[in-house]
């Protein structure tokens, strides 16, 4: 699996978050999920990145 595919399921799996979210009245389990979608943009940051250094 290459990155920009990694990236591709990162972004997927935060729609899906994002999602739950809005159709969520738990306070908490929306804030877990908050911090989880938070991760997830993350790593789509670190991702976007590594393979901005690996482009010649």
């Amino acid at each position: 699996m290459n990155l920009l595919a990694v990236n591709a399921d990162q972004a997927r799996l935060g729609n899906l978050l994002l999602k739950a979210i809005n159709e969520t009245a738990d306070g908490h389990l929306v804030r877990q999920m908050q911090t989880l979608l938070r991760q997830v943009r993350e790593t789509q940051d670190e991702i976007k990145a590594l393979v901005t250094k690996l482009k010649p």
